[in-house]
């Protein structure tokens, strides 16, 4: 028997994150793509400042992965990069909106 009613079945958190150049994200289809990208963007940068805008980015994909968020896509506009990240429950979503700041920003280089 079908549903009759509306049901919500995922939740997209949208968070934008500083980048002083815009960049080129190479097929990253996934949250754990995104964090071996952005650390390898990181490694390869000679500028300590740009540096800690992709170790950001790369931490902000792996807390969205350490609470069971996919990637639902990224684009960049006026020096902020847009992340969209889906999850399956209200309850995932609340746990990484509720400690971004915390976790990202320990998680990143100084």
């Amino acid at each position: 028997m079908q549903k009759q009613y509306p049901e919500v079945v995922s939740y997209i958190a949208k968070v934008a994150i500083p980048m002083s150049n815009p960049f080129v994200t190479g097929g990253v289809k996934t949250l754990h793509d995104g964090e071996h990208f952005f650390m390898q963007m990181r490694d390869f940068e000679s500028k300590h400042d740009r540096k800690v805008e992709f170790d950001r980015a790369r931490a902000l994909m792996k807390w969205a992965y350490t609470c069971n968020g996919e990637l639902h896509g990224m684009r960049q506009s006026d020096g902020l990069m847009y992340t969209y990240v889906e999850f399956s429950d209200l309850e995932s979503m609340r746990e990484f909106t509720g400690s971004i700041k915390v976790n990202v920003n320990g998680a990143t280089m100084k």
